[in-house]
């Protein structure tokens, strides 16, 4: 039992550090994919390029990840992307609002998929008692549905306890 629960809780560190690994992963897989293209695309475009990436890393991996990546993509963006190129200086309002957005976005999907996981695992723990029952009660009937067939209804009925 003890060895199951040090597996389980190994798994879920592996899990919780690949997610921050992916928020690390995701802004340079972003700058990758828009830095050919950011000559046809405009500012906001790249700068939604990167609100995807943390909208799927919120979305898969939670809170943390997602808050990682949105703070490692304002600045990546900001240096490769956001006039002046390769300054942390950002000069127009547009993006700097863009930004805030990224981390606002990032900080509401995780929240909401928490209050789902919430969700679902409530509805999973109340229905466990009501499946051992089953539909009649406690104990399940003691004949088969095949019972109903081979004799009539009415017999079937009187000799299957309810």
């Amino acid at each position: 039992m003890t060895q199951t629960l040090l597996k389980n809780r190994g798994s879920l560190h592996a899990v919780k550090y690949s997610g921050y690994f992916w928020g690390v992963l995701t802004p340079l897989i972003c700058t990758v994919i828009a830095w050919p293209l950011h000559s046809l695309l405009g500012e906001a475009s790249v700068l939604m390029l990167y609100m995807l990436g943390v909208f799927l890393v919120a979305s898969r991996f939670g809170r943390g990840a997602s808050m990682v990546a949105s703070l490692l993509s304002a600045p990546v963006f900001a240096f490769y992307f956001a006039s002046p190129i390769f300054s942390f200086a950002i000069r127009d309002i547009e993006n700097i609002v863009g930004l805030v957005v990224m981390i606002v976005v990032a900080n509401l999907t995780s929240n909401l998929l928490d209050q789902y996981k919430l969700q679902a695992e409530l509805a999973r723990l109340r229905e466990r008692p009501t499946r051992s029952r089953g539909p009649r009660g406690p104990a399940w009937p003691r004949c088969r549905p095949a019972d109903h067939w081979d004799i009539g209804l009415s017999t079937a009925a009187a000799n299957c306890p309810q």
